[in-house]
């Protein structure tokens, strides 16, 4: 699969799973060329308008929560975490940013340059997410009474 396919996959499958009501104001074209989609809402959000060719792959917006999905495709690393941090800094909005990759086998290769408290969205299991949730205690998974006999 190779980017563009990516891209696509994470427009089609994941925001619809993940994002409802999300719209897509931003999709790297080709040589990290920008297509912005949607110019009042990038304005409105107050992102960065001369930093384009450093912001993520897909950026989605919620706006019923107020909140940007950051999609880029492999690892969103501590550091990357940190520079698309200090670049959003002058909006307000909630931000989570997942790192999407092709298949597992993709994945398996980078799954240790993630960061902490970011997603993982895999396309070839498109319903389903891996959080990385660092300090957070998440509790156990109900059992399910199941009938015997």
């Amino acid at each position: 699969m190779n980017k563009t396919q990516l891209q696509t996959a994470i427009i089609e499958e994941f925001a619809p799973r993940f994002a409802p009501y999300a719209r897509l104001i931003h999709r790297k074209r080709a040589k990290d060329t920008l297509a912005l989609v949607d110019d009042d809402a990038w304005r409105k959000l107050g992102l960065p308008v001369g930093a384009q060719s450093r912001l993520p792959d897909v950026i989605l917006y919620a706006p019923r929560r107020r909140r940007l999905y950051l999609v880029e495709r492999g690892p969103i690393s501590p550091a990357r975490c940190r520079e698309l941090e200090e670049m959003l800094g002058g909006t307000t909005v909630s931000r989570i940013y997942v790192s999407a990759f092709p298949s597992f086998r993709e994945f398996s290769r980078n799954g240790g340059n993630i960061a902490w408290e970011t997603r993982v969205w895999i396309a070839e299991v498109p319903d389903h997410l891996i959080h990385y949730n660092g300090g957070r205690v998440t509790p156990p998974r109900r059992r399910s009474k199941r009938k015997t006999g």
